[in-house]
């Protein structure tokens, strides 16, 4: 069964084997593929939840202009101490709302290979 059918219940159309792309109708469809617990975790950043005084702390200090790489992959470290996975990636999500995309993805690079992070 190929992806197309399993994705979508359908065959795909002999326009697809030329690699040939149809204008999509309406809104286009996105497939959130994180856990229910990734969701919730980035709800709570967008709603604004407190992580608790330290690690706010940490999170305005990842947001500050002279943070250097350095400085982010110690608090990567610390952030992976005190909650693993779970707490990076709330942190992430906080300055992923405020920051712009250039400079999460500065973070993402930053936490590599710090904890379970594989961004």
């Amino acid at each position: 069964m190929s992806i197309w059918r399993r994705l979508f219940g359908k065959k795909e159309s002999a326009r697809q084997d030329k690699c040939m792309v149809e204008k999509p109708i309406g809104k286009p469809v996105v497939i959130d593929l994180r856990s229910d617990k990734g969701r919730q975790i980035e709800g709570d950043a967008r709603a604004g939840k407190s992580l608790g005084p330290d690690v706010d702390h940490l999170v305005a200090e990842l947001l500050k202009e002279d943070c250097t790489r350095i400085r982010a992959c110690e608090i990567g470290e610390a952030l992976n101490e005190r909650g693993g996975i779970d707490l990076m990636r709330a942190a992430y999500y906080r300055v992923r709302i405020v920051a712009l995309p250039g400079e999460a993805r500065s973070l993402e690079r930053a936490w590599e290979g710090i904890g379970d992070w594989r961004e």
